[in-house]
Protein backbone atom coordinates (compact mmCIF):
# COMPACT_ATOMS: atom_id res chain seq x y z
CA UNK A 1 0.00 0.00 0.00
CA UNK A 2 1.60 3.63 -0.95
CA UNK A 3 1.61 6.48 1.40
CA UNK A 4 0.06 9.50 -0.11
CA UNK A 5 1.72 13.04 0.59
CA UNK A 6 -0.51 15.44 0.99
CA UNK A 7 1.44 19.12 0.45
CA UNK A 8 1.64 21.34 2.72
CA UNK A 9 -0.86 24.62 3.25
CA UNK A 10 -0.94 27.48 5.29
CA UNK A 11 -2.80 29.67 6.68
CA UNK A 12 -3.46 33.62 7.50
CA UNK A 13 -6.39 34.30 9.50
CA UNK A 14 -7.76 37.36 11.65
CA UNK A 15 -10.59 39.94 12.82
CA UNK A 16 -11.79 42.95 11.77
CA UNK A 17 -14.02 44.76 14.05
CA UNK A 18 -14.71 48.44 14.98
CA UNK A 19 -12.49 50.48 18.17
CA UNK A 20 -15.04 51.66 20.35
CA UNK A 21 -13.76 54.10 22.57
CA UNK A 22 -14.46 53.51 26.81
CA UNK A 23 -16.71 55.44 28.01
CA UNK A 24 -14.53 59.11 29.15
CA UNK A 25 -11.64 57.47 26.91
CA UNK A 26 -10.30 56.83 23.17
CA UNK A 27 -9.92 53.68 21.40
CA UNK A 28 -7.36 51.41 21.87
CA UNK A 29 -6.12 49.52 18.32
CA UNK A 30 -7.38 45.93 20.93
CA UNK A 31 -10.28 44.20 20.72
CA UNK A 32 -11.55 43.99 23.98
CA UNK A 33 -15.60 43.21 24.07
CA UNK A 34 -15.91 44.75 27.12
CA UNK A 35 -15.20 48.58 26.20
CA UNK A 36 -17.75 47.46 23.92
CA UNK A 37 -15.76 46.62 20.66
CA UNK A 38 -18.03 45.14 18.20
CA UNK A 39 -16.99 42.80 14.86
CA UNK A 40 -17.12 44.46 11.84
CA UNK A 41 -19.46 42.20 9.74
CA UNK A 42 -19.13 41.33 5.79
CA UNK A 43 -15.54 43.17 4.91
CA UNK A 44 -14.02 42.09 1.85
CA UNK A 45 -10.95 40.87 2.21
CA UNK A 46 -8.38 40.31 -0.57
CA UNK A 47 -5.05 38.02 -0.75
CA UNK A 48 -1.96 39.37 -2.70
CA UNK A 49 1.45 38.07 -2.89
CA UNK A 50 4.44 40.46 -1.66
CA UNK A 51 4.15 42.65 -5.16
CA UNK A 52 0.09 43.60 -4.57
CA UNK A 53 -0.53 41.55 -7.03
CA UNK A 54 -3.99 39.10 -6.68
CA UNK A 55 -2.95 35.51 -5.47
CA UNK A 56 -5.50 33.36 -7.69
CA UNK A 57 -6.68 29.90 -6.57
CA UNK A 58 -6.59 26.33 -8.56
CA UNK A 59 -9.18 27.24 -10.90
CA UNK A 60 -7.81 30.87 -12.24
CA UNK A 61 -10.36 32.46 -9.86
CA UNK A 62 -8.57 35.19 -7.38
CA UNK A 63 -8.80 34.46 -3.33
CA UNK A 64 -11.22 36.73 -1.85
CA UNK A 65 -13.30 36.15 1.86
CA UNK A 66 -15.64 38.12 3.54
CA UNK A 67 -15.28 38.49 7.35
CA UNK A 68 -18.20 36.46 9.17
CA UNK A 69 -20.67 37.98 12.03
CA UNK A 70 -17.76 37.55 14.33
CA UNK A 71 -15.57 39.99 12.40
CA UNK A 72 -13.25 36.73 11.50
CA UNK A 73 -11.90 35.68 8.18
CA UNK A 74 -9.11 33.25 7.26
CA UNK A 75 -7.27 32.05 4.20
CA UNK A 76 -6.36 28.52 4.77
CA UNK A 77 -5.84 26.61 1.89
CA UNK A 78 -1.94 28.56 0.86
CA UNK A 79 0.01 26.25 -1.09
CA UNK A 80 3.63 27.76 -0.92
CA UNK A 81 5.46 29.74 1.83
CA UNK A 82 6.51 33.85 1.47
CA UNK A 83 5.14 36.99 1.98
CA UNK A 84 1.89 38.11 1.29
CA UNK A 85 -0.46 40.87 1.50
CA UNK A 86 -3.57 40.77 3.57
CA UNK A 87 -6.34 43.68 2.06
CA UNK A 88 -9.20 44.64 3.40
CA UNK A 89 -11.30 46.98 1.05
CA UNK A 90 -13.46 49.61 3.21
CA UNK A 91 -16.90 50.73 2.65
CA UNK A 92 -18.12 53.96 2.87
CA UNK A 93 -17.04 55.36 6.17
CA UNK A 94 -14.73 52.61 6.96
CA UNK A 95 -11.81 54.59 8.44
CA UNK A 96 -8.64 52.58 9.86
CA UNK A 97 -7.70 53.21 13.50
CA UNK A 98 -4.63 55.46 13.99
CA UNK A 99 -3.65 53.27 17.19
CA UNK A 100 -0.89 50.44 15.70
CA UNK A 101 -1.13 47.06 17.96
CA UNK A 102 0.89 44.24 17.22
CA UNK A 103 -1.23 41.37 17.58
CA UNK A 104 0.21 38.01 19.74
CA UNK A 105 -1.33 35.00 21.22
CA UNK A 106 -2.97 37.15 23.78
CA UNK A 107 -3.63 40.05 22.35
CA UNK A 108 -6.07 41.20 19.16
CA UNK A 109 -4.50 43.94 17.72
CA UNK A 110 -4.22 46.32 14.80
CA UNK A 111 -1.78 45.37 12.18
CA UNK A 112 -3.30 47.32 9.29
CA UNK A 113 -2.07 50.56 7.83
CA UNK A 114 -3.62 52.48 5.06
CA UNK A 115 -2.58 51.63 1.36
CA UNK A 116 -3.54 51.89 -2.35
CA UNK A 117 -4.04 49.47 -4.82
CA UNK A 118 -4.78 50.67 -8.61
CA UNK A 119 -5.71 53.94 -7.12
CA UNK A 120 -8.19 52.49 -4.74
CA UNK A 121 -7.84 53.06 -0.62
CA UNK A 122 -7.39 49.93 1.32
CA UNK A 123 -6.33 48.78 4.50
CA UNK A 124 -3.22 46.27 4.22
CA UNK A 125 -0.69 44.12 6.47
CA UNK A 126 2.32 41.99 5.01
CA UNK A 127 2.69 38.57 6.74
CA UNK A 128 5.25 35.92 6.02
CA UNK A 129 4.55 32.37 6.24
CA UNK A 130 7.69 29.93 6.27
CA UNK A 131 7.48 26.11 6.74
CA UNK A 132 8.07 26.32 10.92
CA UNK A 133 6.45 29.29 10.95
CA UNK A 134 2.69 28.31 8.80
CA UNK A 135 -0.19 29.87 10.74
CA UNK A 136 -0.33 33.37 10.95
CA UNK A 137 -2.75 35.94 12.13
CA UNK A 138 -3.23 39.57 10.77
CA UNK A 139 -6.02 41.57 12.89
CA UNK A 140 -7.86 45.06 11.26
CA UNK A 141 -8.91 47.50 14.18
CA UNK A 142 -11.58 50.22 12.63
CA UNK A 143 -12.39 53.44 13.79
CA UNK A 144 -16.04 53.83 15.78
CA UNK A 145 -15.97 57.52 14.66
CA UNK A 146 -19.59 57.02 12.92
CA UNK A 147 -22.53 54.89 11.16
CA UNK A 148 -22.80 54.37 7.78
CA UNK A 149 -26.46 53.11 6.42
CA UNK A 150 -26.81 51.70 3.00
CA UNK A 151 -30.43 50.75 1.98
CA UNK A 152 -30.30 48.05 -0.92
CA UNK A 153 -33.36 47.61 -3.53
CA UNK A 154 -33.77 43.74 -4.74
CA UNK A 155 -37.12 42.04 -5.68
CA UNK A 156 -38.70 39.37 -3.73
CA UNK A 157 -35.51 36.59 -4.79
CA UNK A 158 -32.76 38.96 -3.83
CA UNK A 159 -31.95 39.97 -7.01
CA UNK A 160 -31.16 43.91 -8.45
CA UNK A 161 -34.27 45.09 -9.96
CA UNK A 162 -32.74 46.17 -13.52
CA UNK A 163 -33.81 49.88 -15.14
CA UNK A 164 -37.08 50.55 -17.47
CA UNK A 165 -34.05 51.83 -19.86
CA UNK A 166 -32.05 48.95 -19.74
CA UNK A 167 -28.90 51.32 -18.40
CA UNK A 168 -28.52 48.91 -15.29
CA UNK A 169 -29.86 48.26 -11.86
CA UNK A 170 -32.16 50.30 -8.79
CA UNK A 171 -28.88 51.99 -7.09
CA UNK A 172 -28.19 51.34 -3.54
CA UNK A 173 -28.00 54.61 -1.75
CA UNK A 174 -24.84 55.33 1.11
CA UNK A 175 -25.18 57.55 3.78
CA UNK A 176 -23.16 58.43 6.99
CA UNK A 177 -24.46 59.16 10.15
CA UNK A 178 -22.93 59.78 13.89
CA UNK A 179 -22.61 56.92 16.10
CA UNK A 180 -25.19 54.65 16.99
CA UNK A 181 -27.63 57.48 15.77
CA UNK A 182 -31.36 56.55 15.60
CA UNK A 183 -32.49 56.45 12.45
CA UNK A 184 -35.94 55.78 10.79
CA UNK A 185 -36.32 54.24 6.41
CA UNK A 186 -38.89 55.23 4.77
CA UNK A 187 -39.81 53.21 1.78
CA UNK A 188 -40.59 54.85 -1.24
CA UNK A 189 -43.74 54.46 -2.75
CA UNK A 190 -42.77 54.16 -6.57
CA UNK A 191 -39.20 53.34 -7.78
CA UNK A 192 -37.91 56.14 -10.14
CA UNK A 193 -37.09 54.25 -13.55
CA UNK A 194 -38.66 51.57 -12.26
CA UNK A 195 -42.67 51.74 -13.35
CA UNK A 196 -44.24 48.24 -12.79
CA UNK A 197 -42.67 47.50 -9.13
CA UNK A 198 -43.42 48.63 -5.88
CA UNK A 199 -42.60 48.11 -2.31
CA UNK A 200 -43.31 44.69 -0.47
CA UNK A 201 -41.49 44.39 2.78
CA UNK A 202 -37.83 45.21 4.93
CA UNK A 203 -36.16 41.83 4.57
CA UNK A 204 -35.19 41.19 8.18
CA UNK A 205 -33.15 38.02 7.91
CA UNK A 206 -30.53 39.38 5.70
CA UNK A 207 -30.94 43.11 6.84
CA UNK A 208 -31.91 45.80 9.55
CA UNK A 209 -35.50 46.55 10.23
CA UNK A 210 -36.82 50.05 9.07
CA UNK A 211 -36.32 52.34 12.32
CA UNK A 212 -33.57 51.28 15.07
CA UNK A 213 -30.06 52.74 15.77
CA UNK A 214 -27.02 52.59 13.89
CA UNK A 215 -24.36 49.80 14.82
CA UNK A 216 -20.55 51.10 14.48
CA UNK A 217 -19.51 51.19 11.39
CA UNK A 218 -21.87 49.49 8.11
CA UNK A 219 -25.63 48.85 8.62
CA UNK A 220 -27.46 47.83 5.50
CA UNK A 221 -31.36 47.70 5.29
CA UNK A 222 -32.45 46.06 2.65
CA UNK A 223 -36.12 46.62 0.71
CA UNK A 224 -37.36 43.77 -0.77
CA UNK A 225 -39.55 45.27 -3.74
CA UNK A 226 -42.40 43.39 -5.62
CA UNK A 227 -44.11 43.49 -9.19
CA UNK A 228 -47.22 45.33 -9.25
CA UNK A 229 -50.50 43.33 -9.20
CA UNK A 230 -52.55 43.33 -12.39
CA UNK A 231 -56.10 42.47 -13.72
CA UNK A 232 -56.83 38.64 -13.85
CA UNK A 233 -56.73 36.99 -17.52
CA UNK A 234 -60.04 34.99 -18.32
CA UNK A 235 -60.25 32.54 -20.77
CA UNK A 236 -63.47 30.90 -22.03
CA UNK A 237 -64.11 27.88 -24.58
CA UNK A 238 -67.14 28.13 -26.00
CA UNK A 239 -69.67 25.91 -28.66
CA UNK A 240 -70.01 28.11 -31.87
CA UNK A 241 -72.70 29.96 -31.89
CA UNK A 242 -73.50 29.54 -27.89
CA UNK A 243 -73.27 32.42 -25.77
CA UNK A 244 -72.27 30.88 -22.37
CA UNK A 245 -71.77 27.29 -22.79
CA UNK A 246 -68.11 26.70 -22.32
CA UNK A 247 -66.77 23.55 -23.30
CA UNK A 248 -64.63 21.06 -20.83
CA UNK A 249 -61.69 19.41 -21.82
CA UNK A 250 -60.90 15.84 -21.00
CA UNK A 251 -59.43 16.19 -17.66
CA UNK A 252 -62.24 18.77 -16.46
CA UNK A 253 -65.37 17.00 -15.19
CA UNK A 254 -67.25 20.18 -15.50
CA UNK A 255 -66.89 23.21 -17.71
CA UNK A 256 -64.77 26.25 -16.56
CA UNK A 257 -63.35 29.05 -17.52
CA UNK A 258 -59.26 29.21 -17.44
CA UNK A 259 -58.08 32.30 -14.82
CA UNK A 260 -55.19 33.05 -14.72
CA UNK A 261 -54.12 35.94 -11.77
CA UNK A 262 -52.49 39.10 -12.08
CA UNK A 263 -50.91 39.23 -8.53
CA UNK A 264 -46.87 40.29 -8.85
CA UNK A 265 -47.61 40.07 -12.75
CA UNK A 266 -47.76 43.55 -14.09
CA UNK A 267 -46.27 43.98 -17.38
CA UNK A 268 -45.50 40.24 -17.83
CA UNK A 269 -46.65 38.25 -20.63
CA UNK A 270 -49.07 35.33 -21.14
CA UNK A 271 -49.10 32.90 -24.31
CA UNK A 272 -52.64 31.00 -24.84
CA UNK A 273 -53.16 28.74 -27.40
CA UNK A 274 -56.67 26.28 -28.33
CA UNK A 275 -57.47 23.55 -26.25
CA UNK A 276 -58.72 21.97 -29.08
CA UNK A 277 -56.39 18.75 -29.02
CA UNK A 278 -57.88 17.99 -25.42
CA UNK A 279 -61.78 18.93 -26.28
CA UNK A 280 -63.02 15.97 -27.59
CA UNK A 281 -65.23 16.02 -30.51
CA UNK A 282 -64.73 19.68 -31.65
CA UNK A 283 -62.67 21.52 -33.75
CA UNK A 284 -61.49 25.13 -33.65
CA UNK A 285 -62.96 28.13 -35.50
CA UNK A 286 -62.28 30.85 -33.89
CA UNK A 287 -61.05 33.42 -31.19
CA UNK A 288 -62.46 36.88 -29.45
CA UNK A 289 -59.89 38.94 -28.27
CA UNK A 290 -62.11 42.48 -28.49
CA UNK A 291 -62.03 42.35 -24.77
CA UNK A 292 -58.07 41.73 -24.22
CA UNK A 293 -56.57 45.32 -25.15
CA UNK A 294 -53.46 43.93 -25.23
CA UNK A 295 -53.65 40.79 -27.14
CA UNK A 296 -50.97 40.14 -30.13
CA UNK A 297 -52.52 39.29 -33.81
CA UNK A 298 -54.02 36.02 -33.19
CA UNK A 299 -52.26 33.17 -35.66
CA UNK A 300 -54.80 30.86 -38.18
CA UNK A 301 -54.13 28.73 -35.23
CA UNK A 302 -55.16 30.67 -32.15
CA UNK A 303 -52.22 31.69 -30.68
CA UNK A 304 -51.64 34.50 -29.11
CA UNK A 305 -49.73 36.46 -26.27
CA UNK A 306 -51.74 39.22 -23.61
CA UNK A 307 -49.57 41.61 -21.53
CA UNK A 308 -50.54 41.74 -18.12
CA UNK A 309 -51.97 45.25 -17.50
CA UNK A 310 -54.34 46.99 -14.94
CA UNK A 311 -57.78 46.19 -16.20
CA UNK A 312 -59.34 42.32 -16.81
CA UNK A 313 -58.94 41.04 -20.05
CA UNK A 314 -60.70 38.40 -21.10
CA UNK A 315 -60.72 36.04 -24.45
CA UNK A 316 -62.82 33.80 -26.38
CA UNK A 317 -62.17 30.48 -27.95
CA UNK A 318 -64.61 29.21 -30.22
CA UNK A 319 -65.06 25.29 -31.60
CA UNK A 320 -67.63 23.55 -33.46
CA UNK A 321 -68.49 19.14 -33.14
CA UNK A 322 -67.05 17.09 -35.83
CA UNK A 323 -69.16 15.67 -38.28
CA UNK A 324 -68.93 11.64 -37.46
CA UNK A 325 -69.91 9.27 -40.33
CA UNK A 326 -72.69 7.05 -39.59
CA UNK A 327 -71.46 3.63 -39.45
CA UNK A 328 -73.97 0.92 -40.36
CA UNK A 329 -73.08 -2.29 -38.44
CA UNK A 330 -75.38 -5.18 -39.30
CA UNK A 331 -77.61 -6.44 -36.74
CA UNK A 332 -75.96 -8.92 -34.03
CA UNK A 333 -76.87 -10.25 -30.92
CA UNK A 334 -74.29 -8.28 -29.63
CA UNK A 335 -74.06 -4.81 -28.46
CA UNK A 336 -73.85 -2.16 -31.37
CA UNK A 337 -70.81 -0.10 -31.61
CA UNK A 338 -71.43 3.72 -31.15
CA UNK A 339 -68.74 5.68 -33.04
CA UNK A 340 -66.75 8.27 -30.85
CA UNK A 341 -64.23 10.90 -31.22
CA UNK A 342 -61.07 9.88 -28.75
CA UNK A 343 -59.70 12.26 -26.66
CA UNK A 344 -56.22 13.35 -27.33
CA UNK A 345 -54.32 13.74 -24.67
CA UNK A 346 -51.13 14.27 -26.46
CA UNK A 347 -50.64 18.09 -25.70
CA UNK A 348 -51.37 18.05 -22.09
Amino acid sequence: MENTVKPKKYEISGKIYYDIAPAGGIGNGTYISADGDVPAVGKRVMLLDSAGNPVLDENGNQVITTSDSNGDYIFNNISKAGTYKVAVVPEAGDTLSTNSVNSTSSIIGNDFLNANIGGNTVFESSVTLTNTDDKKTANAAFEASNSTLKIKYVDMSGNPIPLDDGSGNVADTDSIHTLREAYTVIPPLNLIGVADYEYAEADLINGMPLTGNLNPGQNTVILSIKRKDAGNIIVHHYEDGEKYRTLHTCRETSPVAEVYFGAESMDLQKALQTKKHSIAGFEYVGIDVSNADSASTPTALGDTTLTYNSSLQTVIYRYRRIAVPVTIVPATPSTPVVPSTPCDTSTW
